[in-house]
């Protein structure tokens, strides 16, 4: 597994020796990479995901050498993603490296969380839902695009991908994750809502006593001024 500090020193490599021969290659990290690159909610990745906008050939031979010099898997930068990259995608500029330079050799662009909740939904046409991992980025990312409803999801999505690519397994996987996640919030708000009684009730208990005690004392100073 691959840690950002680890994603980031590869391509860092990568960048590096592109320059060393006046290249500039662009690039676009997608799926959980981009995850682990953008967000908190995931702190490693098996490979990094990525579609080479230019030169991919040249780029790979690099990668390749890279995966020897640094002991990764040897399709530790893998362009399978390639095939549910949109049309109308989403992606903007993360990092350009490298970052020791003015020139750069790599430029690195990641989708924004809408796009990339998009194309995590269709990936369930073929991985469904036995991927633990995925179900969970999925949540996530709703989360973060502030998104409710199953409608509401399944409309992002149509914003990206035309319909005929939108199969029923897609469609009944966003149902199943939104009820799974509004199931999760209700049992938070349920939690939230006991310990709050609990928490009122026994503020309620121990009233008396302390009215009690402040009866008590008020007797014996009562007691003491008749002393007098």
């Amino acid at each position: 597994m691959l840690s950002k500090q680890e994603i980031l020193e590869a391509l860092n490599d990568i960048a590096e020796t592109v320059l060393k021969q006046n290249k500039t290659v662009e690039i676009g990290i997608y799926g959980g990479s981009a995850i682990v690159l953008s967000w908190e909610f995931r702190k490693s990745t098996r490979d990094v995901d990525v579609a080479i906008y230019n030169d991919a050939s040249y780029l790979k031979n690099i990668a390749q050498q890279i995966a020897q010099e640094r002991d990764l898997p040897e399709d530790w930068l893998n362009d399978g993603v390639k095939g549910f990259l949109s049309n109308n995608e989403e992606r903007q500029l993360f990092l350009e490296l490298p970052e020791n330079s003015e020139t750069k050799g790599l430029r690195i662009f990641t989708p924004t969380a809408e796009y990339l909740l998009a194309m995590k939904c269709m990936a369930m046409r073929i991985g469904g839902l036995e991927n633990s991992s995925d179900v969970e980025d999925i949540k996530n990312l709703i989360q973060i695009t502030g998104l409710n409803t199953k409608n509401q999801v399944i409309s992002l999505v149509e914003k990206f991908y035309p319909d005929n690519l939108i199969q029923p397994k897609v469609l009944y996987g966003i149902e199943e994750i939104v009820e799974s996640l509004q199931m999760q919030k209700s049992t938070v708000k349920e939690n939230k809502e006991m310990t709050n009684k609990s928490s009122i009730k026994s503020n309620t208990q121990s009233t008396p006593d302390a009215f009690s005690d402040r009866l008590s004392k008020k007797g014996q100073d009562n007691g003491r001024g008749w002393d007098r």
